[in-house]
């Protein structure tokens, strides 16, 4: 561990301790973290609707393009393969359905914790989460890290490093945190 990341474990660690790291968190914080929640899954469904519609206009615009083409109507095939590649386009956007957390977080990540583990995490621009060493994979969203394990984590980037929040079990989310660490982005 570097000196540069072993002196902010340490800035963490004082800082968590100095703020009581097992005082309850107030009710306003349970509060907004279930509307966030509530937030990342609307935005999934909806992701999910604008991508069936995506595919639905791309099989239409195909079998327009197939009769202009049967019709020897070069112009408007031109047109409708414009429209076919545009809408492509916005399907691939719509598909990634990232944030600018997720963008700005994506990345490998070694994440130092205070109690000397060292884990090493691959973050994708959609959130999408895997842990090689443990064969383990999740979500980032809203900043909170689900591998699925019956564990959380909470990822707060503080400028070119993450605070992360180790909660385990997940239940003890968001009052209890077992320990801390930082995370440094991998070259």
């Amino acid at each position: 561990m570097s000196r540069a990341v072993r002196n902010a474990c340490i800035v963490v660690a004082c800082g968590f301790a100095s703020l009581g790291a097992e005082a309850p968190a107030p009710p306003h914080r349970a509060a907004a973290l279930r509307v966030e929640r509530q937030y990342a899954i609307s935005m999934d469904k909806a992701r999910k609707e604008m991508l069936a519609a995506d595919t639905k206009r791309i099989a239409g615009l195909d079998a327009a393009l197939k009769l202009a083409v049967n019709a020897k109507d070069l112009k408007d095939a031109e047109s409708i393969e414009t429209l076919k590649s545009e809408a492509q386009t916005t399907m691939e956007e719509h598909a990634s359905g990232h944030s600018g957390e997720s963008m700005q977080i994506a990345g490998t990540w070694v994440v130092h914790y205070v109690i000397g583990n060292v884990r090493v995490y691959t973050v994708d621009k959609n959130g999408d989460v895997s842990l090689p060493e443990a064969g383990a994979t999740g979500h980032l969203r809203s900043g909170i890290l689900d591998l699925h394990d019956g564990k959380l984590e909470r990822w707060t980037p503080v400028r070119d490093m993450i605070v992360v929040e180790h909660f385990n079990p997940a239940s003890d989310f968001p009052n209890h945190r077992n320990t801390v660490g930082v995370a440094v982005r991998q070259p």
